[in-house]
């Protein structure tokens, strides 16, 4: 595994080296899958390099793997693929909740509220179910989402008093609200995302991002 930048942990390397791989056509989509999501269940900088080891580089080992039997990357194994939640929640009564630096998971129904303070949720990071619901609520503050460039979402946020801005529809002043749904910019159009956003006082913020994430197959 290369050197880390400056700033990101061994996981957050390994993170952008496996998608880097994919988005070079290096590894198919159920390879990068099981490798991302088994990253996700690690921190630990060995078991980080041991699962990058165990994927192809280049043209060359993927050439290489094909004249192999098939068989499951042994630096993968299935335990590590993680099984989210059915119901996620995060609270703060007064400050910060920020899931935008490290990898995080979400729930098929994810809440998350804040009194008094900020709530920003980068999804690009997050373990996201094939179909989920997010609810956001703050009473007196900011809200910020961002979305992957591979999910549609359907949009609706709504401030009593403040500024909303979803996925380029704006509306702003008493009873704001601004409702979208935007699909996928990829091929993969068929997971989804009901987003949910209620601010008393405040600005919301749901952007899309040019970034792509690994999903999980549908049944």
């Amino acid at each position: 595994m290369p050197s880390s930048s400056a700033g990101l942990t061994p996981q957050q390397e390994a993170l952008r080296e496996v998608r880097d791989r994919y988005e070079r056509g290096v590894l198919d989509y159920d390879t990068f899958r099981e490798a991302f999501e088994a990253l996700l269940q690690t921190s630990d900088p060995e078991e980080c390099r041991r699962i990058l080891d165990g994927l192809p580089s280049g043209p060359v080992d993927v050439l290489a793997a094909l004249d192999r039997t098939a068989a499951p990357p042994a630096a993968i194994p299935a335990r590590r693929i993680p099984r989210l939640p059915h119901r996620r929640t995060f609270f703060a009564l007064m400050g910060e909740i920020n899931r935008t630096k490290h990898p995080w998971k979400m729930g098929e129904h994810t809440t998350g509220f804040c009194l008094m303070g900020e709530i920003n949720l980068d999804l690009t990071l997050a373990a996201l179910p094939a179909e989920g619901t997010l609810n956001v609520g703050v009473l007196m503050g900011e809200v910020r989402i961002t979305v992957p460039a591979n999910v549609s979402v359907t949009v609706h946020a709504f401030t009593f008093m403040g500024e909303t801005r979803a996925m380029g529809e704006r509306a702003a002043g008493i009873f704001a609200n601004a409702s979208d749904e935007v699909e996928a910019e990829t091929a993969t159009a068929q997971h989804h995302l009901d987003i949910h956003v209620f601010v008393l006082m405040g600005e919301v913020r749901v952007v899309r991002s040019t970034t792509t994430v690994a999903l999980p197959a549908r049944a």
